[in-house]
Parts: structure tokens; C-alpha cells; sequence
């Protein structure tokens, strides 16, 4: 039934004078469910993103204090990468039906080793500076040496691993919501999508579509000419 407040003739209306974009199947305003998924698109994407490079940092970081460590990390980051990813997501939310925190730790689970190689290497190359062997000359700690010289060294790295990762994960939650497999209580311009669907042939329908998948176009476009963006300038 049509929320409160939703005339039954404005199902599937077309647009128009306080409609900009017209109605939904339900009589929902389109232009305000695109708004309303918006903070949970790039929230999900924040979170996915952020989780991955912990989780990457800290197995980075196990390989470094212990070598025979590393090698296990290193297989490990070989067989995510070897899995279909997308295929995997689809498997797993098909039979958990998982919300938003189970969601988020599956896309970070098998989202790590996207951007860990290259974190890695860089970790290494940083920790076996010159600078560095100094400072632990003078007695330095570990967490001293981490948070005054490496962490700022890799401020650049992150920040562009971060924004793909971000990408990445919007991708994926757009595409899951699509099939159907993400929280229906949650609005997403893929969930959108999926219930444009069966009325592809409507021609009030149009703009609901072209809507949802502008945002969504526009919003992976402009986080890869950012990510791009800011490789640049940490190349410099």
C-alpha cells in the first residue's frame, strides 16, 4: 500500500510541477528515494573501504614483524584474488541474506587484497629507510617509528587505495541491491533499479531509471577521476 500521504493516482506519475522526476511504483517521490539512497551508497562504500585497508594494513604488518608470516599472507592475498569475487557475493548473500554490518564485512573480507600487494611493498620500502635506521638507533619505538615516519610516508598511497577501494565496494552494493540480494529496508540506486524492472516498457518509468542510474554512473565516474586525481599528486 502507498505510504501515508501518497495519493493512489500518483503511482508511476510522470514528471511534473513538485515532482521534478516523478513517482515510483509505490507513489514515492523519486527525486527524494535517489536522495534518500545516496548517504547509504557512498556510507556502505566509506565503511567496506575502510574496513579492507585495516584489514590490509594489519596483515602488512604481521608480514613484516614476522617472516614466515609473510608468506602465508602472501598465498592468502594469492587466493582472494584468484576467487570471482562477484560471483562469491552473489553465492553468499543468496544464502545468508545478510544486512548492512554482515554486508559490509563480506565486501571487506574479499576486498583486502585488491590494493594489498601494492601496500605492502610500499610498507617495506618506507620501513627500510635510511631515516628510519637512524631513528631506531636512537632508541625509537616501533609505534614511534609508525606513526612520525611511516604512516605520513604512505599518507598518498592510502588515501588513492582507500578511494578505488570506495569504488569498488559501491560497485558491488549497487550490484547486489540490483539482484535483489542486499537490505530491501535499505534505499539504494540499485535496489531502484530492481524495482524499475517490470516496468521497463512504461514510459512513466523513464526518468525513474535514468535517474538511478545517473546517480550511480556519475557517482563511480567521479570517485575514479578523484582517485586518479590524487595519484597524481602523490607521484609528484
Amino acid at each position: 500500500q502507498p505510504g501515508p500521504g501518497v495519493a493512489v493516482d500518483a503511482v508511476l506519475g510522470p514528471p511534473g510541477a513538485g515532482l521534478w522526476l516523478g513517482t515510483a511504483v509505490l507513489g514515492r517521490d523519486v527525486l527524494l528515494r535517489l536522495a534518500a539512497a545516496a548517504l547509504p551508497t557512498l556510507g556502505i562504500g566509506v565503511a567496506v573501504s575502510a574496513a579492507s585497508i585495516a584489514l590490509a594494513v594489519l596483515l602488512a604488518l604481521c608480514g613484516l614483524a614476522w617472516p614466515a608470516a609473510d608468506a602465508l599472507v602472501l598465498r592468502l592475498a594469492d587466493l582472494f584474488s584468484a576467487l570471482p569475487s562477484t560471483l562469491v557475493f552473489i553465492v553468499i548473500a543468496s544464502a545468508m541474506q545478510p544486512g548492512v554490518p554482515a554486508l559490509v564485512a563480506m565486501l571487506a573480507v574479499f576486498g583486502w587484497d585488491a590494493e594489498f600487494r601494492a601496500l605492502r611493498l610500499r610498507l617495506r620500502q618506507v620501513w627500510r629507510q635510511e631515516s628510519l635506521d637512524a631513528a631506531r638507533l636512537a632508541a625509537a619505538s616501533g609505534a614511534y617509528l609508525l606513526r612520525r615516519h611511516v604512516w605520513p610516508a604512505m599518507a598518498g598511497l592510502l588515501a588513492v587505495q582507500a578511494v578505488a577501494l570506495v569504488r569498488r565496494a559501491v560497485f558491488h552494493y549497487a550490484g547486489l541491491a540490483f539482484l535483489g540480494l542486499a537490505d530491501p529496508r535499505t534505499p539504494t540506486w540499485g535496489g531502484m533499479l530492481n524495482e524499475a524492472m517490470p516496468y521497463l516498457a512504461h514510459p512513466d518509468a523513464r526518468a525513474w531509471i535514468l535517474a538511478a542510474w545517473g546517480c550511480l554512473a556519475m557517482l563511480l565516474i567521479a570517485l575514479a577521476l578523484l582517485g586518479q586525481g590524487l595519484d597524481e599528486r602523490a607521484r609528484c
